[in-house]
């Protein structure tokens, strides 16, 4: 595995996986959090106050907007493809196995980005990739 093929398959789609995953995280809590908010707020007897609601709506439409956003970010990631030497050789298995995962994500959504991020440490660590630049961790 060369260095470009190593910067795009492994380290640029881990560090895409973690943002999709923080963004994820957030967002859904945003989401959560909005309808807490809601619930809480609710005083039985009376209309809900308008302006609670729509705060609420708008959390949770930026809770969603932050989900959208980290899946079309690696969308677009996993749409721009790493450029292979035409030799007619086949790609280590490493490369083979997270081409699988990459797809696997692709067709998926935000539940297989997320579930990816354990996928491809375990890749690294069978196939015993090194640690990302600047980290003494391997993912």
């Amino acid at each position: 595995m060369n260095d470009a093929e190593l910067r795009y398959y492994y380290h640029g789609f881990a560090e895409q996986l973690r943002r999709t995953r923080t963004l994820v995280l957030i967002g859904w809590t945003a989401v959560a959090l909005s309808a807490v908010a809601v619930y809480l707020g609710w005083q039985w007897g009376r209309l809900h106050g308008l302006l609670d609601t729509l705060l609420a709506a708008v959390a949770a439409a930026a809770g969603l907007g932050l989900v959208s956003q980290g899946v079309a970010a690696l969308t677009a990631y996993l749409a721009v493809p790493c450029e292979r030497p035409d030799d007619g050789t086949p790609p280590p298995p490493a490369i083979t196995e997270i081409l699988e995962l990459m797809r696997t994500v692709d067709r998926g959504g935000w539940r297989e980005a997320v579930a990816a991020v354990a996928s491809l440490e375990e890749i690294a660590e069978r196939h015993g990739l090194p640690p990302r630049p600047g980290s003494k961790k391997r993912f």
